[in-house]
């Protein structure tokens, strides 16, 4: 018996030219490099919460009883959502203004 031909059904995919100096991960031209000083910023109080919240389950008695204990997971989990919203945190595009882009009036007065 002979050997079945296979038919491909998915094309096969053409290799994108890639920029030897940029890594895999590296932004697009137009995207920022890296997190700017407010994200730095909310990363810092992600992790001060995320102390914070350890200092009060230290606190905490064991019955849970206290108000350390019930203020330390919230505080603990706050923290720990700060810190990939901050990593995530982009400047929009709409919000910057672009070069020579100036208000024009559609109907200048007279």
């Amino acid at each position: 018996m002979s050997k079945k031909k296979r038919s491909r059904r998915f094309p096969q995919r053409i290799a994108e030219p890639v920029n030897p100096q940029a890594g895999p991960g590296a932004p697009a031209a137009g995207d920022e490099a890296g997190p700017g000083k407010k994200d730095y910023i909310v990363i810092a109080c992600g992790l001060a919460l995320i102390a914070l919240g350890y200092m009060l389950l230290k606190k905490a008695d064991p019955a849970g009883e206290n108000i350390c204990a019930k203020l330390s997971p919230f505080a603990l989990l706050a923290g720990y959502l700060l810190i990939p919203i901050a990593l995530y945190m982009r400047k929009s595009p709409a919000a910057e203004p672009r070069a020579g882009a100036a208000s024009k009036d559609p109907n200048p007065p007279n």
